[in-house]
């Protein structure tokens, strides 16, 4: 690697003495010498097993296709631990650290700080400062003036602090190792030797290992799903991956070719686990890791870190400075050659010539601007103070000039463009015609968790009372694992625990509340939408004086059950969750796409409340249910209308769920289930298989459309982006039509645009010649979808040799090499 590019050096020829002293050792060596010199090579280097990369395509010839594409026991056969009752024993575990090493990240070699404080000072202009103070101290000593100290010293004092905040940017820009590192959990659940350990500190991790992880862990390292010990299993995956909805995760092999996003029978190390658990095998640790690789190309950005159109200026403008300086002082002392001989200096030629030299000398540093380094570094320093009131923190001065500059920006979506918090933005349902048409449309504004964000747009509180929309929200809430937090609450419990004063504890909640997320997500993001849903129901419901109620008999009544509208930005007036007992929940399964929940009101009935893939929950219906709790037959024109709908929400790039209840009278023997597991009707619900009969003969009651809404301000910044001639172009891990329809909604594709033209997967552009990328990346705006952390980086660098001046926006650690390899990293948020 050294040596590509250079040509091949060339050996110097042996002499004769030296082949001659080779062969006479070879001819006086002890037989079996050779074989022994040979078996001590390959002692001190086996060969071991050849592994798969993780994240390489299907090798040519014999080699095996990805751990990915392998199966379970392919992947256990490869690593050697075949028995997975029993995990890896302790000699393994050695032999596997000492090949493989911590399962840690590694920082690389920190530079010196003489070395990081002698590096301040390569800069043309600084190089002609540090002169100037080395020859004002020469003139002071020869002509022994008793202040001549002052200038000099003052021009050195300026370059010092410059050097010395220079070096404070650089060590605090090296944190950003340290901030990934928190993200790796510190122990995990693994088997060893047969024997369950619950808390192995992460970094012993090797691969072979047998872990377990559990909804809310964090994955230790990366690793292979052995086999799931629930009917299904989620990982959120946005800040590695930027895929926006959590990823189901299985032990069957995905397509080799599969993207990052798309390997299902991966679990990514310091993902999330949603929801489910499972047993999985370690595959990679460390620096290995998908998240490891990452590090790498933040480093392998940080090499590449170009100066900044401000740095270059100044250097051109001190090249030029010194020679026109340069130029001037040769002229004066050129010119006054004649005047070496003046009586003045007593006919002496060299005295002469001395003091015409201090002459032209003095006229150089009057010319210098030795306060020009102070004059820069205050003029940024007002810069960032005018950012920091905008709420942006700047870390490197030279950025707030580099902001100036940029010519195009690249930015990721999910959490930059949007919100980052899945919200319902559409709620259909049916009306009081015959057979439930027409149906009625209601887009539901707010964009994020907050139940007090945004309301039910034409929905009246009666609406919102009535016993159809009620048990819409009972469904979206009981079929449900997600948990609503109010964030000021729970900052204000935490810094009471810590023993903060009450009044300095909710001011700081309050700060919370206001500057940051009001309510905290725990579980999945599309259920937490739907009971920000059911939350912004009840609201509506209770501004006539009413609440939700249990049982079939009412609908909203007084006196909800968490104290109405005046319960926080979190609160669900009158949760239907506590009305409810959940006696079983029936686990989402691929093969019926739906998720549903066994529940006893309040009034001693069962019901069965399921939501899922409108197509699919759909085929199940039999029924639909009218807004004042009759119900209909589901005829031909009501299906019709219902698949129509969902067809077109699905083109908006919405995320459609299809809601449905079964009653007690048809659930069989599980009416009376008691939630217990000797009830005799439980063994119906352990069998996965059965889910699909159980989930029949449903009552359709509405659907919704989630998706993670734009930011507000995002529309007019794009706008002025244009408006300033800085082109817009999206890189993000999410799908095609996810990422469009974002594109169109904040203004990067007008009206009229060749938005499919401009639209590319990571793999789908790097496959196309190397012109062609070139022209696109000159053109207009742009987007990428499925575009791995690599893309994204590769793609930057691309900008920044066609000398474009790149901003890179984004908030996940999927964005880190981008951002440092762009000329501005934009870090937005704390993902």
């Amino acid at each position: 690697r050294e040596t590509q590019g250079r040509a091949p050096a060339r050996m110097a020829p042996c002499p004769a003495w030296a082949c001659l002293l080779v062969l006479l050792i070879a001819a006086l060596a002890p037989p079996g010498a050779e074989a022994g010199l040979l078996s001590r090579r390959q002692s001190e280097n086996p060969p071991g097993p050849q592994k798969p990369s993780l994240g390489a395509g299907a090798p040519g010839g014999d080699a095996p296709p990805p751990w990915h594409a392998q199966s379970v026991g392919e992947c256990l056969g490869a690593l050697g631990c075949g028995d997975t009752a029993a995990g890896l024993d302790a000699v393994a575990v050695s032999a596997a650290l000492e090949v493989f090493g911590p399962n840690e990240l590694k920082a690389a070699k920190a530079t010196p700080l003489w070395k990081l404080f002698a590096a301040q000072f390569d800069d043309a202009l600084v190089k002609v400062l540090l002169a100037t103070a080395a020859t004002s101290i020469v003139l002071a000593l020869l002509e022994k003036e008793e202040h001549g100290w002052v200038e000099p010293v003052v021009i050195l004092s300026i370059l010092a602090l410059n050097a010395i905040v220079g070096v404070w940017q650089q060590r605090s820009a090296q944190g950003a190792v340290a901030a990934l590192k928190r993200l790796t959990p510190s122990r995990a659940r693994c088997l060893r030797s047969g024997v369950w350990i619950d808390d192995l500190p992460a970094r012993e991790l090797v691969p072979g290992d047998i872990v377990e992880v559990r909804t809310g862990d964090r994955v230790p390292a990366d690793c292979r799903v052995v086999e799931l010990r629930t009917t299904t299993m989620r990982t959120d995956e946005a800040s590695l991956t930027g895929e926006s909805s959590t990823v189901d995760k299985s032990a069957s092999p995905a397509a080799t070719d599969a993207s990052l996003a798309g390997r299902s029978s991966i679990l990514h190390a310091t993902t999330m686990v949603a929801s489910g658990a499972a047993l999985a095998v370690v595959l990679n640790t460390g620096m290995r890791t998908e998240i490891g690789k990452i590090q790498k190309g933040v480093e392998e950005a940080g090499e590449e870190e170009a100066d900044t159109p401000l740095a270059r200026k100044l250097d051109k403008f001190g090249q030029q400075l010194t020679l026109m300086i340069g130029g001037i002082c040769m002229a004066v002392f050129v010119i006054s050659i004649p005047r070496f001989r003046d009586e003045a200096y007593g006919g002496n030629v060299w005295k002469g010539a001395l003091h015409h030299f201090k002459r032209s000398v003095a006229l150089g540093v009057a010319a210098i601007p030795e306060g020009l380094p102070a004059v820069i570094t205050l003029c940024l320093s007002l810069g960032t103070r005018r950012m920091a009131q905008k709420k942006a923190i700047v870390r490197k001065l030279p950025s707030v000039e580099t902001l100036g500059c940029t010519t195009v920006i690249c930015t990721d979506k999910t959490g930059t463009l949007t919100t980052g918090q899945m919200t319902v933005v559409k709620l259909i349902r049916p009306s009081a015609g015959k057979n439930g048409l027409p149906l009625l449309h209601h887009e539901v504004s707010g964009r994020s968790y907050a139940t007090s964000d945004g309301t039910v747009d034409g929905l009246s509180a009666g609406d919102a009372a009535s016993r159809g929309v009620r048990e819409l929200a009972e469904c979206a809430a009981m079929s449900n694992d997600a948990e609503l937090t109010d964030a000021a609450v729970k900052a204000a419990a935490a810094a009471a625990a810590a023993g903060v004063p009450a009044s300095a504890a909710a001011a700081a909640a309050a700060i919370i509340a206001a500057e940051a997320e009001p309510v905290i997500c725990s579980g999945e993001p599309t259920e937490a939408a739907l009971l920000t849903l059911v939350g912004k129901l009840g609201r509506i419901a209770n501004s006539n004086g009413g609440g939700f109620v249990a049982g079939h008999g009412g609908g909203f009544v007084s006196g909800g059950v968490d104290g109405g509208l005046d319960g926080g930005p979190a609160s669900i007036p009158a949760d239907p969750r506590g009305s409810f007992k959940k006696l079983a929940t029936l686990e989402f399964t691929r093969l019926r796409k739906s998720k549903s929940a066994l529940v006893r009101e309040a009034s001693g009935g069962a019901r069965l409340l399921v939501k899922g893939a409108p197509d699919s929950v759909l085929a199940r219906c039999t029924h639909i249910r009218l807004p004042d709790g009759a119900t209909a037959k589901l005829d031909s024109a009501a299906r019709e209308a219902i698949s129509t709908t969902y067809a077109q929400m699905g083109k908006s790039a919405l995320r459609c769920i299809a809601l449905a209840s079964k009653p007690a009278r048809s659930l069989g023997g599980l009416a009376n289930h008691d939630g217990t597991p000797a009830h005799r009707s439980n063994r119906m619900l352990k069998d996965p298989n059965t889910f699909h009969e159980i989930e029949s003969g449903l009552t359709f009651l509405g659907l919704v459309g989630i998706r993670d809404p734009p930011r507000p301000s995002v529309g007019g910044a794009i706008a002025a982006c244009k408006a300033a001639g800085i082109r817009v172009i999206m890189i993000t891990g999410d799908s095609k039509e996810t990422a469009q329809a974002v594109a169109k909604d904040v203004g990067i594709f007008s009206l009229g645009d060749p938005i499919e033209a401009w639209t590319f997967t990571g793999k789908a552009f790097f496959a196309l010649p190397e012109g062609q990328q070139t022209a696109l990346l000159r053109s207009g705006n742009l987007v990428f979808c499925r575009a791995e952390p690599a893309d994204k980086q590769k793609l930057v660098r691309m900008l920044n040799r066609l000398g474009e001046v790149t901003a890179m926006t984004g908030d996940g650690v999927n964005d880190a090499p981008a951002l440092r390899q762009a000329a501005i990293g934009i870090a937005m948020g704390i993902a």
